[in-house]
C-alpha cells in the first residue's frame, strides 16, 4: 500500500514538472510493452500457418511480427528518453525537500537528536536512487497491463493455465519480504555507519590529524573506524543474506508451477486437443510472463525502497518543526524576559531548563556562566530563537522571540568557516535574508573585530578565497577565522541581540579577555541603541565586566546579579570564583 501511495505521489510530481513528457513516455512504454504478447499471439497463428502450407498468409504474419518487435524495442527506447530526464528532476526535487527542510522546517532542537541523525543517514544513503521511481513506476504499471493481457490469452486456451501467472504472488510476496529484511538492516546499521564516517572524517581532516599524529592516534582511529565499518557491513550481510534466501524460496515455487504448465500443454498436444502453434503461444507466453514477473519483482523491489525513502523524507520533512512562538501579541515590558521557561529536548525524559524566569533590561552586557551541562548553551539557544520553550513564553522589547522575526548576531564555540572570498565569507552577516554587507560594513566589521590586517595579507584583498577545501584558497589560523567569524557577527548595524557562546574555550585569559574587550566595544555601541549583548564563558575573571551575571545549575537559574553582588551572595558563583582565582595564583 505505501508503494502505492509513493507511485502515485511520484506521478503526481512528474505531471506537474512535465505534463507533455509524461503522456509520450507513457504512451510509448505502453505500445511496447502491448506489443510483447501480440507478438506473441501472432507467432500462434505463424506457426498454425507454416505447418499449414499457407505461405502467403505465413509472410503477412511474418511482417506483422517484425513489425511487432520493433515497437517493443523502439517504444521502450525512445520512452527512457522521456521519462530518464522526468526520473532526474523528481529526484532533485525530493532532494531538496529534504534539504530545505532539516535546514530551515525542521527546528534545531528535533535537527540534533541521534535519532533524527540516524534517519537521515540513511535517507541520505539511498537518496541519489530515487531517479528510478519514476522509470520503475512506468514500468511496473506497463508489466501489470502487459501480464493481464498475457494471462487473458492463456485463459483462452485453458483456465489451467492462468496458474502460472498467479503463481507470481509467490515471488512478490517474497521479494516483499525480503526487501523488509534489508530495510531492517539498514535502520540497525545506521549508527555505526556514522560513528565509522566520524572516525573517517577524523583521519582525513587536516585539523584533527595533526593532533592525531602528535598524540599517536592515527593507529586507534583506523582501527575504530575498521571495527564499527565492520559492524556495519555484518549487519548489512545479515540483511541480504536473509533476502536472498526468502528469494530463492519464492523463485523456486514459481519454477515448480512453471514446469507443472508446460508438462500440462504437452499432455493436450499428445491427446489431439491443442495445436503446435497452441504450444508455440504457452511457450512464448510462459517464457514472458517469467520475465514480465522477475522484471516486476526487481521494480517492485525499486518502488518498495523508493517508498521508504519519499517516506523517511516527509518524515524527517514534517519531524516536529517545533511550536511556534505562542504569544503573537504585544507583551509589556521592554528588554529581554523569559517568563516560566521549561525546554525538553524530543523524547527527552528530563527537561533541560526548568521554570526559568530572567529580565534583562535593554542595553544590558550579561555574561552566563555555570558548570558543563548545566544548561548554558540551551539558554542561549532560547534567548537567540533557535529553540521554541516546551512551556513558558520569551519576549523581546514586547514581541516573541522568533529568528524569523529579529535580527541575532552570534558566535559560538564552533562557529561556521565559511571558505568564500573574505568579503562574502564577513558580509553574509548582515542579516537573515537580506543582501550580504556592502564593502564599507565589511570594513567596519573588520575593524570592530581588530583584524583588518587580514585584508592586506591576501593577495585579493577582500575577493581572496578563505580556506583550501575547495579551491587554492588562503589557509588562516584558528585565531584568524576566530576574528572572521566574530567581524561576521558584528557585521549588522543594529541587532536585537549579540551574542557570544563560548567562542574562546580553547583559548588562554589573556587571549579571551583581549576578545572579550573587542566585544565589549562592539557591546558599547550596541548598548546605545538599547541592544541585548550576551556572553558565555567559563572564565570568572572575565565575566565579571558584565552588568548582570546569571548563574546557571541544573538547568535553573541558581542566582543572577552583579559580580560584587553575587560575591557578596556567596554560593556557587563566589566558590567558582574563589577556586579559579586561586588557581591561576598558583600558576
Amino acid at each position: 500500500m505505501n508503494s502505492i501511495r509513493s507511485a502515485g505521489e511520484i506521478l503526481r510530481m512528474a505531471w506537474r514538472m512535465d505534463r507533455v513528457k509524461m503522456v509520450k513516455a507513457a504512451v510509448l512504454l505502453g505500445g511496447g510493452f502491448l506489443a510483447t504478447p501480440l507478438a506473441a499471439l501472432g507467432l500462434r497463428a505463424f506457426t498454425n500457418s507454416l505447418l499449414a502450407g499457407e505461405a502467403d498468409r505465413a509472410t503477412l504474419l511474418g511482417l506483422l511480427l517484425a513489425v511487432l518487435l520493433m515497437l517493443e524495442l523502439m517504444g521502450t527506447h525512445f520512452a527512457h528518453l522521456s521519462y530518464f530526464e522526468l526520473g532526474e528532476m523528481t529526484q532533485v526535487h525530493l532532494q531538496h525537500r529534504l534539504f530545505t527542510a532539516t535546514n530551515s522546517v525542521v527546528s534545531l532542537a528535533r535537527r540534533e537528536q541521534p535519532d533524527y541523525a540516524n534517519d537521515l543517514q540513511v535517507t541520505q544513503s539511498r537518496a541519489w536512487n530515487l531517479n528510478r521511481a519514476l522509470e520503475a513506476t512506468l514500468q511496473f504499471g506497463g508489466l501489470l497491463v502487459q501480464l493481464c493481457v498475457s494471462t487473458f490469452l492463456l485463459a483462452r486456451l485453458n483456465w489451467v493455465l492462468v496458474l502460472v501467472p498467479c503463481l507470481s504472488v509467490l515471488l512478490i510476496l517474497a521479494s516483499a519480504r525480503a526487501q523488509r529484511a534489508v530495510n531492517l538492516s539498514e535502520e540497525r546499521a545506521a549508527e555505526p555507519a556514522r560513528r565509522a564516517r566520524h572516525f573517517l572524517r577524523l583521519a582525513t581532516t587536516p585539523e584533527s590529524l595533526v593532533e592525531l599524529r602528535l598524540l599517536g592516534l592515527e593507529d586507534e582511529v583506523v582501527e575504530r573506524h575498521t571495527a564499527e565499518w565492520d559492524a556495519t557491513t555484518r549487519q548489512m550481510w545479515r540483511g541480504q543474506s536473509r533476502a536472498a534466501l526468502i528469494k530463492s524460496l519464492g523463485q523456486l515455487g514459481f519454477a515448480l508451477g512453471y514446469a507443472g504448465a508446460l508438462i500440462f500443454v504437452f499432455r493436450q498436444i499428445a491427446g489431439d486437443t491443442a495445436t503446435v502453434g497452441d504450444f508455440v503461444l504457452v511457450l512464448a507466453l510462459a517464457v514472458q510472463t517469467t520475465m514480465q514477473i522477475s522484471t516486476a519483482v526487481t521494480l517492485l523491489a525499486v518502488l518498495q525502497q523508493s517508498s521508504v525513502t519519499i517516506g523517511r523524507i516527509t518524515r524527517l520533512a514534517d519531524a516536529e518543526p517545533g511550536p511556534a512562538p505562542a504569544h503573537r501579541e504585544p507583551i509589556p515590558g521592554a528588554g529581554l524576559r523569559l517568563e516560566h521557561v521549561t525546554f525538553s529536548y524530543h523524547g527527552g525524559a528530563e527537561p533541560v531548563l526548568r521554570d526559568v524566569n530572567l529580565s534583562i533590561p535593554p542595553g544590558a552586557r550579561v555574561a552566563v556562566v555555570g558548570e558543563n551541562g548545566a544548561g548554558k548553551t540551551t539558554l542561549v539557544k532560547l534567548m537567540c530563537g533557535l529553540y521554541q520553550p516546551t512551556s513558558g513564553r520569551i519576549s523581546l522589547n514586547g514581541h516573541a522571540v522568533d529568528t524569523g522575526e529579529m535580527s541575532v548576531a552570534a558566535l559560538f564555540q564552533d562557529f561556521a568557516r565559511v571558505e568564500l572570498s573574505l568579503r562574502d565569507s564577513i558580509g553574509i552577516g548582515k542579516c537573515r535574508g537580506a543582501e550580504p554587507a556592502d564593502d564599507g560594513a565589511v570594513h567596519a566589521a573588520l575593524e570592530r573585530a581588530d583584524t583588518t590586517e587580514l585584508v592586506d595579507r591576501l593577495p585579493d584583498g577582500l575577493d581572496g578565497i578563505l580556506g583550501t577545501h575547495y579551491t587554492d584558497g588562503a589557509e588562516l589560523s584558528g585565531g584568524q577565522w576566530q576574528r572572521v567569524g566574530l567581524a561576521r557577527a558584528l557585521v549588522p548595524e543594529s541587532p536585537a541581540l549579540l551574542m557570544l557562546d563560548e567562542p574562546a574555550a580553547a583559548l588562554d585569559p589573556t587571549a579571551e579577555h583581549a576578545l572579550f574587550e573587542r566585544f565589549a566595544v562592539a557591546a558599547g555601541a550596541q548598548e546605545r541603541r538599547s541592544a541585548i549583548t550576551v556572553y558565555v564563558s567559563h572564565r570568572f575573571s572575565t565575566v565579571r565586566m558584565a552588568d548582570l551575571i546569571v548563574v546557571m545549575e541544573r538547568g535553573r537559574v541558581a542566582a543572577a546579579g552583579t559580580h560584587d553582588e553575587l560575591m557578596r551572595a556567596g554560593g556557587t558563583y563566589a566558590e567558582l570564583y574563589t577556586m579559579q582565582a586561586r588557581a591561576y595564583a598558583d600558576v
